[in-house]
C-alpha cells in the first residue's frame, strides 16, 4: 500500500464501551460507505457504532499513524495512553455528522 496524504479514523463502540478503531487510507476509499466496507472485506469490523473523521497526513502525522499501522484493528491496548489523547481530540471537534450504526 502506498503512503497515503489522507486517512480516515474509524473508531467502533457498542454498549460494552469502546471496540477499536481502524485506519483506511482515504486516498484510495474517499466516500465513508467505501471505507466501512473496506473493514468488512478485511473481516475486521468489530460491528457496532462508528465514530468517523478523515485525517490530513503530514510527515509527523504518518510517521505517528504508522506506528498503528492501517487496515487492522487497533485496540486499547495498542494504544496506551494515545487512547486519551484520541478521546481529546474527538472531543475539540464538536459536533460530529458521521456516526453510524451498522
Amino acid at each position: 500500500m502506498s503512503s497515503p496524504s489522507r486517512l480516515w479514523w474509524l473508531s467502533f463502540s457498542g454498549e460494552e464501551g469502546w471496540r477499536g478503531a481502524i485506519q483506511i487510507n482515504a486516498d484510495e476509499y474517499p466516500e465513508l460507505e467505501d471505507a466501512i466496507v473496506r473493514t468488512h472485506e478485511l473481516g475486521i469490523n468489530p460491528g457496532g457504532e462508528i465514530l468517523s473523521y478523515v485525517v490530513q497526513l503530514d510527515d509527523k502525522m504518518r510517521e505517528h499513524a504508522l506506528e498503528y499501522g492501517y487496515e487492522r484493528l487497533i485496540s486499547r491496548e495498542d494504544m496506551g495512553d494515545d487512547a486519551m489523547k484520541v478521546k481529546a481530540t474527538v472531543d475539540e471537534l464538536g459536533e460530529v455528522e458521521d456516526i453510524v450504526k451498522i
